[in-house]
């Protein structure tokens, strides 16, 4: 039977049609090889963690370093982060040399070749293994060895080693002592849980010595080196002489940074009030077990001065309020709100709260009061809560009377567009190499084959 007649405009168009529908299909053919292109080296780039752009917390520390600072990667041949660590020393080099009176200098050694150089960088600094990067400045060097380098995803070398130029670079700062013996957090503890190692490594990183503090029976004063008093959720009562040794470690012009989970603060109640602030404990409607609580609004003090925009989180915090200082106070101190926090209802409360007081040239008494301990804890650290450490680190800062610029802690990241790990990253790929050159080879499939199917 023969081919009904068909107009030559109609055949036109069904020529028409099939080019385009071929020219579809052609098109989602070049974006799935592009899209695999693509991908593969998106994933190879981030599995081996090299880094495009510094983060503004490495810049922040390049500044601030003067003089030379020589780098050098001391790599086996063969191991996986050796490309990636030579490639982020070259990216802190190149970020340097538009920095004035910095002088950055990056080396790689290959331990399998360069055997006589590895030994004498071996031989000055000891203690160091291979596969590590090594800083040095003035003398003073610092090292991260492959495991510090080592991120959930593969290289994340970076924030190791801002760390540890910040440990070369900056001098130490004021030495913040933990008290312990009363079930208070420890920031030496690595539980991930009822540690507080994370905040550990933030001070660390930032300049500040953590150190442990236990008030023994024959104890006489806190340590003439303690700038900074840290008692982070004390669990029980403390005895009668330990009060009076913080009441004549406050009163001689003491830093004390109080963290509380409950308003009975291990009987620090009275020694609180001596210095205008007081812990109460929230409405029961307001603290159902475990809740949390967020802020974003902060008062008008130097101690907060940078947390505009930051998120911070704390878990069933007790207030703080101001108290009436006892009448004897010849100079009452002066108590600011900090933060707070909005309750179920809709309320504000403040949950931390700064007070200071100038009773001698030499004694000048500062305490910040927070009323929640868990805010510093590894569970909430770890869990991503970067406001929480660089709130702890300003009121630190404000206490130690230092008006150097904290850096933010070892949180953060190089790129955050969201996706933060490396299943995060696979999915992606998968998404560009599979799914979306699929739907379009599909759409083109069914433009193309019915026209076919006429022909």
């Amino acid at each position: 039977m023969n081919e009904p007649h068909r107009p030559p405009d109609f055949r036109r168009r069904r020529f028409g049609a099939s080019v385009r529908a071929a020219l579809a299909v052609a098109f989602a053919a070049g974006i799935l090889v592009a899209a695999n292109a693509l991908s593969t080296r998106l994933y190879a780039h981030w599995s081996t963690g090299s880094v495009r752009a510094l983060s503004d917390r490495t810049l922040e520390v390049l500044r601030a370093a003067t003089g030379v600072v020589e780098a050098t990667a001391v790599f086996e041949r063969d191991h996986p982060f050796r490309d990636a660590a030579r490639d982020l020393l070259d990216e802190l080099a190149a970020a340097a040399g538009g920095m004035p009176g910095l002088s950055f200098r990056a080396k790689a050694v290959d331990v399998n070749h360069d055997i006589a150089e590895a030994a004498e960088i071996f031989r000055r600094h000891p203690g160091l293994a291979a596969n590590s990067i090594v800083f040095t400045h003035r003398g003073r060097s610092s090292s991260v060895d492959e495991y510090e380098l080592a991120g959930e995803g593969g290289f994340d070398g970076e924030r190791a080693c801002v760390s540890a130029l910040l440990q070369i670079v900056r001098p130490v700062r004021a030495p913040v002592y933990f008290l312990s013996g009363h079930g208070e957090y420890d920031p030496a503890d690595r539980h991930p849980v009822t540690g507080a190692s994370s905040i550990g490594r933030v001070l660390a990183a930032n300049g500040f010595d953590a150190r442990p503090l236990v008030l023994g029976s024959d104890a006489s004063a806190v340590p003439a080196a303690c700038r900074i008093l840290a008692i982070a959720g004390p669990r029980t009562v403390f005895p009668q002489r330990e009060l009076e040794i913080l009441a004549d470690y406050l009163a001689g012009g003491g830093r004390l940074l109080l963290l509380a989970d409950d308003a009975f603060a291990g009987g620090l109640g009275a020694l609180l009030e001596l210095w205008g602030l007081r812990l109460e404990a929230p409405p029961s409607a307001a603290r159902p077990s475990g809740a949390r609580r967020s802020s974003l609004s902060y008062g008008d003090h130097p101690a907060v001065r940078r947390m505009d925009g930051v998120l911070s989180v704390f878990v069933s915090p007790c207030g703080v309020a101001g108290a009436a200082s006892p009448a004897a106070t010849a100079v009452p101190p002066r108590v600011t709100p900090l933060v707070s926090v909005e309750d179920a209802d809709g309320s504000p409360r403040c949950v931390a709260a700064a007070s200071e007081a100038a009773r001698s040239p030499r004694a000048n008494t500062r305490i910040a009061v927070f009323g929640d301990a868990d805010f510093v804890s590894n569970a909430m650290l770890d869990g991503g809560l970067e406001g929480n450490a660089l709130l702890f680190l300003s009121v630190v800062e404000w206490l130690s009377g230092d008006e150097r610029p904290v850096v933010a802690g070892d949180f953060g990241g190089v790129l955050d567009p969201g996706i933060g790990t490396s299943r995060d990253w696979n999915r992606l790929g998968i998404a560009l190499a599979i799914v979306v050159p699929v739907c379009i080879l599909a759409f083109g499939i069914l433009l193309y084959v019915p026209f076919a199917r006429r022909r």
